[in-house]
């Protein structure tokens, strides 16, 4: 079962969750797979992983993240976050993880965050 939705938006690819709640372990098992395939054979260098149908996600999903930024950044790929909730941000600067993502308020600020650094 696909928990993903991938979509092209010029040369960044974004991905999007349908599920609002990711909490069941064979679901986060699952999405890990998806993401960890995307890092090892996507031809994008640019990604961005979109939260904003997410209200509810395990600290296994965050773990998840963890591991996929590490595949894209040695693929020589860049990862950005957006629209994560009050909540997820908050777990991000408590545990230090806002240090280790590139987060972003909107899609729109995370696609012009990658067009800055191009120049």
């Amino acid at each position: 079962m696909k928990n993903i939705i991938t979509n092209r938006e010029n040369d960044i690819l974004v991905i999007e969750f349908y599920s609002d709640s990711i909490l069941d372990p064979v679901q986060i098992e699952s999405i890990g797979g998806e993401l960890y395939t995307i890092a090892d054979r996507s031809a994008f260098s640019r990604i961005i992983v979109d939260l904003k149908n997410v209200e509810f996600m395990s600290s296994a999903l965050i773990g998840v993240f963890i591991r996929f930024n590490m595949r894209v950044r040695k693929n020589e790929s860049e990862l950005k976050l957006c629209n994560a909730s009050e909540d997820l941000i908050t777990v991000l600067k408590v545990t230090k993880l806002d240090n280790v993502f590139d987060i972003h308020t909107t899609r729109h600020a995370a696609i012009e965050s990658f067009q800055a650094a191009t120049g």
